[in-house]
């Protein structure tokens, strides 16, 4: 594992979070992989930040309840899995922006510390029509339309806040807001181009969501 790990600079700009949230996000990105996945125990987490582990429990919990555009967290045969949101674009664009070979880390900077990120594109602007009708950009496939649709039914089942989460979501990944639930065709469209950015969908057993906050 790195020895590094990349904090976005809009955790810090974000209203929601403090201090704490702050430091827990960034010992989170220590052990996300490209996409954003990490399953670091609460004991590990603790360990990390000097605290314990009540602290980190508590503190998550805040997160996931305030930020659920930002962390998405699944608990599978008692190991907590954790989806940082939008670490996969800007793990693209560090990629693309790599240093040269010869490049070095400046002095007094070990790499074992959270860094902070270019100014990484948002990923789309965030405008405040709502989208488009949803006639699917070619690179969705059939599958993201045909899990979009499960993901929209599940939300309906789950009601107001389960549809509110994904309003969250798509406002945060893609930059615009949801139609109105009633227009399920262009809601699924959304969706659809929701998943083809690359949001993680996780298989609860019975219903396909876009992971589960309370897990």
């Amino acid at each position: 594992m790195s020895g590094f790990g990349i904090a976005h600079r809009d955790w810090a700009d974000d209203p929601r979070f403090g201090k704490d949230e702050i430091a827990v996000l960034a010992v989170l990105a220590m052990h996300a992989d490209p996409t954003g996945f990490c399953h670091p125990s609460q004991g590990l987490l603790a360990q990390k930040l000097k605290t314990t582990r009540t602290w980190v429990c508590r503190v998550i919990g805040r997160i996931l309840r305030l930020a659920p555009d930002v962390l998405i967290r699944k608990r599978t045969q008692g190991v907590n899995h954790y989806w940082l949101m939008g670490h996969g674009a800007v793990m693209k664009v560090l990629r693309k922006h790599r240093p040269s070979e010869d490049s070095h880390v400046p002095h007094g900077h070990s790499g074992s510390a959270a860094s902070e990120t270019p100014d990484v594109p948002a990923p789309a602007h965030k405008h405040d029509h709502l989208s488009q009708p949803s006639n699917s950009p070619p690179e969705v496939s059939q599958e993201a339309q045909e899990t979009a649709a499960q993901v929209v039914r599940d939300a309906e089942l789950e009601g107001p806040d389960e549809q509110q989460r994904v309003r969250n979501v798509v406002h945060h990944v893609l930059g615009q807001r949801l139609p109105p639930w009633k227009d399920r065709k262009q809601v699924i469209g959304v969706v659809a181009r929701l998943l083809a950015s690359g949001v993680p969908v996780i298989d609860t057993g019975y219903r396909v969501r876009l992971g589960d906050p309370e897990g």
